[in-house]
């Protein structure tokens, strides 16, 4: 591959399209969204419109990560002025199964994204903290948006959230490896979370605020250290 792309050129929207081919595995039956993503899907920071090389568009994934975090922004990278995600996904996260002390079988690993609110890439990115085809927004998914949240005028939340096409919710894969459908009428609360990511990477736990942070947020986190009991 490695001598085809040299030999063509990296421009070459053929040999682009030999490296990064649509991948089944990374796509759900129920979804609409075409083996590529296109320009115009939804508005704003997400798909507005920018393109690869020569139009050139990225295969079409629709399992993005879990970043875990209900505030801030997918986007922002492990720094000091951010707050480090409490979930398992995140730019220079270096995380492992042994931080998840909430338990594998309670803590969200992959979910599902699709067409109406962008789908995803399984290529990566090429710059974490960029947006449109540059940003963690393509890979990775927050629980702030609830689950298949409409798209209404002037609001693009669903598209770094998790969404499907499934009446009534979405499947979600867990740290156990069991595969889970959860109801879009799970618990939702953001009362306990700060709106911003930007206030030091120490926050309240929500064992310290009993019942303000709901169980699709807690699912999120991998040591909120709050029972989810059922769900």
């Amino acid at each position: 591959m490695h001598d085809a792309l040299v030999a063509i050129g990296p421009t070459n929207n053929g040999a682009l399209n030999n490296a990064f081919p649509p991948l089944p595995a990374y796509r759900c039956p129920s979804d609409t969204t075409g083996p590529r993503l296109k320009a115009g899907m939804v508005r704003n920071n997400f798909n507005n419109g920018q393109a690869g090389l020569n139009g050139w568009r990225p295969p079409t994934s629709n399992y993005p990560a879990s970043t875990g975090e209900p505030s801030g922004d997918v986007r922002a990278p492990r720094q000091s002025n951010h707050r480090e995600p409490r979930g398992m996904f995140y730019s220079q996260s270096f995380l492992g199964f042994r931080d998840i002390t909430d338990g594998s079988s309670n803590t969200i690993m992959v979910g599902e994204r699709e067409q109406r609110c962008g789908a995803g890439t399984w290529i990566g990115n090429r710059n974490p903290d960029g947006n449109g085809l540059h940003g963690n927004d393509y890979v990775l998914a927050r629980m702030r948006p609830p689950l298949n949240d409409p798209i209404n005028t002037g609001n693009d939340n669903c598209t770094d959230g998790f969404s499907s096409k499934h009446a009534g919710g979405a499947h979600f894969l867990m740290g156990d490896g069991t595969v889970r459908f959860i109801s879009e009428n799970i618990h939702f609360d953001l009362q306990g979370i700060p709106e911003n990511d930007n206030q030091g990477v120490n926050w309240p736990s929500a064992a310290a605020i009993p019942g303000a942070i709901g169980i699709y947020q807690r699912l999120g986190m991998r040591d909120d250290d709050v029972p989810v009991g059922d769900f």
